[in-house]
């Protein structure tokens, strides 16, 4: 059995506690700065709890606390861990020289859950990891544990290199943070149509379920592209900008996604000359945005 110290006390140290003691990992210890947070997690996970820097006999020692705080706390263990101790962080934008240049010299590796983690019940949080991938880079004894570590909880293990972990790290934001951003926008000009705010959002999140339903049935990202981009239907864009002119936002968002739409329209098969008659029309909407 793997034992494991957890550093943290948030939603990923407790989605990781839950999950590695239901893939038969002994979680010994949580370690946290904040004495009730921690206390409260260790209680629940039925093990101890303790300042960070505190020794103990583990072979894994997981940060998982925010990307700001890893250094100190690399810099608070690096002289109390066990020889032969395995150490990651679940930083999905720093690689593992972040836990090297703290001073730490055992094998260490990055390990980032790409899920968004929210508060959640013991049993649902013991599930938490499945089908999830784990973007993994570091050295390679580090790499080996939390690949292991992902598969246990379910989950599929990728490799990425040290400076790959920057734009892994934006493609992620982009489509998690920003897929909500987008949403709101949408939201906003279903007001202007005086759609109820519940049944809009209602209405929007039954359409975002179905265009990820058609992205996971092509193996082409440009042929889940739908809608009056794919078809070269320039009336429908004249007549969107005109009715985005009240809702500024949502027209800035919707031009800065024309140009990647568009060559996602032409990959899928759009005639070069619709596709170049668009970017004619492009001109002028960007124009008409100031």
């Amino acid at each position: 059995m793997t034992s494991a110290v957890i550093i943290g006390s948030g939603r990923m140290a407790a989605a990781l506690g839950h999950s590695l003691q239901a893939a038969g990992y002994e979680v010994r210890a949580i370690q946290g700065r904040h004495p009730q947070h921690r206390q409260q997690l260790a209680r629940a996970l039925g093990v101890a709890a303790f300042p960070i820097g505190t020794p103990c006999a583990a072979e894994l020692w997981i940060i998982a606390v925010t990307d700001a705080a890893i250094p100190q706390v690399a810099h608070n263990l690096h002289d109390i861990l066990p020889d032969d101790a395995l150490v990651l962080h679940t930083s999905g934008l720093h690689n593992a020289n972040l836990l090297r240049s703290a001073g730490i010299l055992n094998p260490c590796a990055s390990m980032h859950p790409l899920a968004a983690i929210t508060a959640a019940p013991p049993a649902t949080l013991a599930q938490r990891f499945h089908g999830v991938y784990f973007a993994i880079e570091g050295d390679p004894d580090a790499c080996v544990a939390a690949g292991q570590l992902a598969i246990a909880c379910g989950a599929f293990p990728v490799s990425l290199k040290a400076e790959q972990k920057g734009h892994y790290h934006a493609g992620a934001a982009l489509l998690a943070n920003h897929l909500v951003t987008l949403f709101a926008a949408a939201e906003q000009l279903f007001a202007k149509a005086n759609i109820e705010p519940a049944l809009g959002h209602a209405m929007l999140h039954h359409l975002a379920q179905g265009a990820l339903d058609n992205l996971s049935q092509h193996s082409r990202t440009c042929d889940a592209l739908t809608g009056p981009v794919r078809r070269g239907d320039i009336a429908t864009l004249d007549a969107h900008f005109r009715a985005m002119e009240e809702v500024p936002d949502a027209a800035r968002l919707y031009r800065a996604a024309l140009p990647l739409a568009m060559d996602l329209a032409a990959d899928a098969g759009l005639a070069p000359r619709e596709v170049a008659a668009m970017v004619h029309a492009a001109r002028r909407w960007k124009r008409n945005e100031h």
